[in-house]
């Protein structure tokens, strides 16, 4: 799905992309990563694409010991995305 592919097409940092069917898992730092969310979300609206991104469905992952960084607080935040810490499931396979 080109949305897919260019949301990280001007980013300098790498970001891995892994999705399946409609979901979209991106890997990376907090600024890339969030950049990218935010490029794939343009899209959707740009193109008309009649998709939207239901942030109820989203998170972020913190997946080290201690404290989530303000930063990554913020930026989640910032689009209403809920944050975990140690783990979180990603995609139900039945």
């Amino acid at each position: 799905m080109p949305f897919y592919v260019n949301c990280t097409k001007d980013i300098k940092e790498k970001v891995t992309k892994v999705a399946i069917a409609d979901d979209l898992n991106l890997i990376g730092s907090p600024q890339a990563v969030f950049t990218a969310f935010e490029n794939f979300s343009k899209s959707l609206a740009d193109k008309h694409s009649g998709l939207s991104i239901r942030a109820n469905k989203c998170g972020v992952l913190w997946p080290h010991a201690g404290e989530v960084p303000e930063e990554i607080r913020a930026l989640a935040a910032k689009h209403g995305i809920p944050v975990h810490t140690g783990t979180m499931e990603t995609l139900a396979l039945w």
